[in-house]
């Protein structure tokens, strides 16, 4: 073989060998361009996700929130609760008298019941900031207090122009 026909051999391999490199470079930067463009979509669904998941944090809070609210609502319902049942208020020989009953609403206890009155004189004068004792008792399965024994304080006499009686009680033995 000739040195020529060598060297037109070593030349044409060398050709193959650049057209293949060529198209090697090609191959994969065309694969490199796939694979960034793949990213970008993967980093848009990421960019996606992380405003579903700030989406779905609010709505966890907010119901949170509302099982908070719920739960609140049922130790309400729970907790002791007294309502009027019945009751009267009068005044006789300076004393004024109530005689009536609360009922629990609540399925808890109330403890250190009490009623509250508060009464004012037509001008103004408040005769009446004091607590008649309560009676406490079960009816039913439900806790009672009466004041059924005329409960009554004594502020002197005259006209009343307005009273409250507001029962007390604490959840705390």
């Amino acid at each position: 073989m000739s040195s020529k026909s060598i060297f037109i051999a070593a030349v044409g391999l060398g050709i193959v060998f650049i057209i293949g490199f060529i198209g090697l470079v090609v191959f994969y930067s065309n694969e490199l361009d796939n694979r960034d463009s793949e990213i970008e979509n993967l980093r848009i669904i990421v960019d996606d996700k992380d405003i579903q998941i700030v989406g779905l944090k609010s709505d966890l809070k907010a119901n949170l929130s509302i099982i908070d609210n719920l739960n609140n609502q049922i130790s309400d319902l729970k907790a002791a609760n007294l309502v009027w049942t019945n009751f009267e208020v009068s005044t006789n020989g300076g004393f004024f008298i109530v005689s009536g009953f609360l009922c629990n609403t609540g399925e808890e206890p109330a403890y250190h019941t009490r009623f509250h009155i508060v009464a004012y004189a037509i001008n103004g004068t408040k005769v009446i900031d004091g607590y008649p004792p309560a009676e406490i008792g079960t009816i039913g399965g439900k806790q009672i207090i009466s004041t059924n024994n005329a409960r009554a304080i004594y502020y002197g006499g005259g006209l009343l122009a307005n009273w409250t009686i507001t029962p007390e009680w604490t959840l705390n033995p």
